[in-house]
């Protein structure tokens, strides 16, 4: 539905194109659908449509991956989603995962504003996904776009650094791409969503722009804080 919408009002998200549900499958118009469907389809995710924190995303790459991983999931309701591709610029980062801004909105009043911003980047050790709760560093940014000093871990996987791990960047030294662009773009489509009073966006950028991989309304706020400060009283405030 958070597809179906937010492409009906022109705004850029990965396609889903199919669902898995309780052992069936369906196109993304919800007529059902044998297994060939998928035959001919690769390089897309598998996700759970309650899942949080990336507790069931997986990449698929051909149909016998496909097969695998459908012959596992007789329960539930899945989405089937297309990939993307994110910006040079980003890669330099890490290429494993698509690394994605959380950037939170807050509709104050009928003004939407952005109340904070970070950046979420994946590791070797993360895989396919950029989550904080899997393992992934979570950067605050400056007013003037580049990264502040230290990258977080979630407690239980370490605590702090000034670098990434693999690739060896300074986080103080990047600057993130199109972040203006994105805070624009999740300030026109907060309007979309008028009686939710704050969203927490992911957000990749492309080599086309930013586009939108979800929108959450329990975003984790310590996430947040974390990299950049206290926010109950802003919160309120707007």
């Amino acid at each position: 539905m958070f597809y179906k919408y937010m492409k009906a009002n022109s705004f850029p998200v990965p396609e889903v194109f199919g669902i898995i549900k309780d052992g069936k499958i369906y196109s993304s118009c919800l007529d059902e659908q044998s297994v060939d469907y998928l035959k001919n389809e690769f390089d897309y995710f598998i996700k759970s449509v309650d899942g949080e924190c990336a507790s069931f995303v997986k990449h698929i790459a051909s149909f016998e991956d496909f097969k695998t991983v459908f012959s596992k999931i007789k329960n539930g309701c899945y989405i089937l989603q297309r990939s993307i591709h994110q910006s040079e610029e980003i890669n330099k980062l890490n290429s494993n995962s698509i690394n994605t801004l959380r950037v939170v909105t807050v509709n104050s009043g009928g003004n939407i504003k952005v109340l904070s911003s970070l950046l979420r980047v994946g590791t070797n050790a993360t895989g396919n996904v950029d989550n904080w709760a899997a393992g992934g560093l979570a950067i605050g940014i400056q007013n003037n776009g580049y990264l502040k000093k230290y990258g977080f871990y979630k407690p239980g996987y370490g605590t702090k650094t000034e670098k990434h791990p693999d690739s060896k960047i300074e986080f103080e030294k990047y600057k993130v791409p199109m972040l203006n662009e994105a805070y624009e773009l999740s300030i026109k489509a907060h309007k979309f969503f008028y009686n939710v009073g704050a969203i927490g966006w992911d957000i990749a950028i492309t080599e086309d722009g930013p586009v939108f991989v979800e929108g959450n309304d329990n975003f984790e706020i310590t996430l947040m804080q974390a990299c950049d400060k206290p926010l109950k009283e802003d919160l309120n405030r707007l």
